[in-house]
């Protein structure tokens, strides 16, 4: 065999050892990237993120450690549906805007923001109860059932910022902050119980 064919096949085996070496230390030594051990798994799944699983390693349960984690999700998406409302409200109802109706500004910008909370708690919030049904048919039913709980919550808004607004001589801003904050406990408690765990359940 020629010198230089030799030098060649020199390399070949000494990068297939190479190769070999690599493997053999990663199958002994996998990467450990799980975490701590959890005590157990809530029924409604494994608490992934960080804050929430160290909190079930010190004896918090998991099921109120992920009910936790799933309400600042929803206060999260509560307030940017706030910011939400806030826009819609003075479009629809400031006198420097369309100037429509106090009450009829409220319920629009109300759904306007029902819209969009539906939106963000479905791709995140309620997303682990969600994937049980991911088809279009089964979003429709979701945000119906979504929408008719916030129709209460959007009559009782309505009912509250005229109450603030007309005997309390509230400012409409401040008025609707409070409004909103009050009608938010509504909608959690109902979307957890009927908006999307229904789903979770079949």
């Amino acid at each position: 065999m020629r010198p230089w064919r030799r030098t060649k096949q020199r390399n070949i085996t000494n990068m297939r050892r190479a190769v070999e070496r690599q493997h053999q230390v990663k199958n002994e030594n996998p990467p450990d990237d799980s975490g701590p051990p959890l005590p157990h798994d809530s029924r409604y799944g494994p608490s992934r993120n960080g804050v929430w699983k160290y909190a079930e390693c010190f004896g918090v349960n998991p099921s109120l450690a992920l009910m936790a984690r799933r309400y600042v999700n929803f206060g999260i998406v509560g307030a940017i549906g706030m910011g939400v409302d806030m826009a819609a409200l003075f479009v629809l109802a400031d006198p420097r805007m369309m100037h429509l109706n106090l009450s009829l500004g409220k319920a629009l910008a109300a759904e306007i923001a029902v819209f969009n909370n539906f939106t963000w708690n479905e791709l995140w919030t309620f997303r682990d109860w969600a994937v049980n049904d991911p088809s279009w048919r089964g979003r429709a039913a979701r945000l119906g059932r979504f929408n008719l709980i916030c129709l209460a919550g959007v009559a009782l808004s309505v009912l509250l910022l005229y109450v603030q607004t007309r005997f309390l001589d509230m400012n409409m801003y401040v008025g609707n902050l409070v409004t909103i904050v009050l009608v938010s406990l509504w909608n959690f408690g109902m979307s957890q119980k009927f908006g999307w765990k229904r789903d979770e359940l079949k």
